[in-house]
């Protein structure tokens, strides 16, 4: 089922028609950074985009420890 999501910048507002369960998800994410109900300065957005780069950024460093340490696991 497909779900709108709706967010306006700087005075623009776009709809975006995204899958349920991970419209469900981006709302929340974007809830935490930015207004889905009035509207959101590109600096605002801008931030709240490198904020989640840098989430992603952590995330993918413990991956690889993570399949490092099963790699020498594996070969031990």
């Amino acid at each position: 089922m497909k779900k709108k999501i709706s967010i306006t910048l700087s005075g623009n507002r776009f709809d975006i028609d995204l899958e349920e369960e991970f419209a469900i998800y981006l709302e929340n994410e974007l809830d935490k950074d930015l207004s889905l109900s009035s509207n959101n300065d590109p600096k605002k957005v801008l931030q709240a985009y490198v904020k989640k780069c840098h989430e992603l950024f952590e995330i993918e460093k413990q991956l690889t420890t993570l399949d490092k340490q099963i790699d020498t696991n594996l070969s031990v």
